[in-house]
């Protein structure tokens, strides 16, 4: 049996195909992000409609990134957000959360995102 066959058989008998992929939904090639809040709201992107990524360093430890969807623009302020952009460059990140400020510490090495708005 050759490979495209084997690989055609398996959409067209669902009982051969991959059983942890079914059960759990996670066979799925969707790429979403999704951006929470402190408050419990969240809201998510499909990666698709990701125009670009902008990141302005300041003086002070902040940053800011700006990410550019179709419909809206999303606003991140943080420190040590030059990560996250890197992240984003290969479509990484998968859930974003929003986190106190007065829990930061300097001595942190990931990123650590304190705002997170949404422009219309």
């Amino acid at each position: 049996m050759n490979q495209l066959y084997a690989f055609k058989t398996n959409f067209l008998n669902p009982e051969k195909s991959d059983s942890k992929a079914k059960d759990n939904h996670f066979g799925h090639s969707t790429r979403n992000i999704c951006f929470q809040w402190l408050d419990g709201q969240r809201a998510f992107y499909n990666y698709a409609f990701l125009v670009s990524v902008k990141l302005e360093t300041s003086n002070k430890n902040i940053n800011s990134l700006s990410i550019y969807f179709t419909s809206d623009t999303v606003v991140l302020e943080g420190y040590h957000l030059n990560i996250l952009f890197d992240l984003f460059l290969f479509h990484f990140p998968k859930i974003i959360s929003q986190e106190d400020h007065r829990y930061f510490k300097q001595d942190k090495k990931d990123y650590y995102i304190t705002s997170i708005e949404i422009k219309g």
